[in-house]
């Protein structure tokens, strides 16, 4: 079933096909050609993708939701029988504080968004974070490394990805010159 409850995915394993059912109208929308002896289907979270073990044939069919077509075929299974499809949080950065500091480094980052958990590094541009700490599944602080004058991409990885950029996620390293007060 897609994440939205709007199509139910029946592997049919004696004519190696799946039947996508409408479920509003509890009819069947499609009847999609897949491996020999689908037994089991699973959808991912987005429910762009649906992937059915194909028992006999020894394959997952990899079947896109939006048209109803198998896009691939994957092969080197015995017997496939049961599928599980794992969603993992990929790291997001919401916001900075402070947005900026001095080039020499070493000011604390107070970094806040979500899917933090797991997170093995941080990095101001290119360079890592001369230290990090995981607060929290929303909260990293990390200290700033020496950099050049520059507007920078501030990231955070782990296993399940690196951090997307966007405008809350830049820091500013700042000359000795624009942090002096002015007269």
């Amino acid at each position: 079933m897609t994440p939205a409850g709007a199509t139910a995915y029946v592997p049919n394993f004696g004519s190696g096909t799946v039947s996508a059912i409408a479920t509003a109208t509890n009819t069947v929308a499609a009847t999609i050609t897949t491996g020999a002896g689908p037994v089991n289907a699973a959808i991912d979270s987005t429910g762009a993708t649906a992937y059915v073990t194909n028992r006999t044939a020894n394959t997952v069919s990899v079947i896109d939701t939006a048209t109803n077509t198998v896009s691939a075929t994957l092969t080197g299974y015995s017997a496939p029988r049961g599928i599980v499809v794992v969603d993992v949080e990929q790291p997001v950065v919401g916001g900075l504080s402070p947005t900026s500091g001095p080039s020499t480094g070493g000011t604390s980052v107070t970094i806040t968004g979500t899917g933090f958990t797991g997170v093995t590094s941080v990095k101001f541009g290119t360079t890592a974070a001369t230290s990090f700490t995981v607060v929290s599944d929303t909260q990293i602080t990390a200290t700033t490394p020496a950099h050049a004058p520059a507007t920078v991409d501030v990231t955070v990885s782990k296993t399940a990805g690196t951090s997307a950029t966007s405008a809350a996620s830049q820091y500013t390293y700042l000359t000795v010159a624009d942090l002096a007060p002015s007269p």
